[in-house]
């Protein structure tokens, strides 16, 4: 299994950096811990780009609240 690479998007991020795929990205929305800032009452989940074409898994700083 890859490990998840956290990456700060300034301007541009459409291509795998392990295998250059660059037609767009799948999304992952994974459950944060409640150690990592969850508020209290309220699930948030992580939106995670997942390549489509190697599996690779970037964490972009995403993340979105579920009611």
């Amino acid at each position: 299994m890859l490990n998840t690479l956290e990456r700060h998007v300034l301007d541009v991020f459409e291509a795998c950096e392990k295998c250059d795929y660059d037609r767009g990205f799948q999304l992952a929305l994974i459950k944060r811990r409640a150690d990592a800032g969850t508020t209290l009452g309220k699930e948030r989940l992580r939106v995670v780009l997942v390549c489509p074409e190697c599996g690779q898994r970037y964490d972009i700083g995403w993340s979105v609240e579920v009611e």
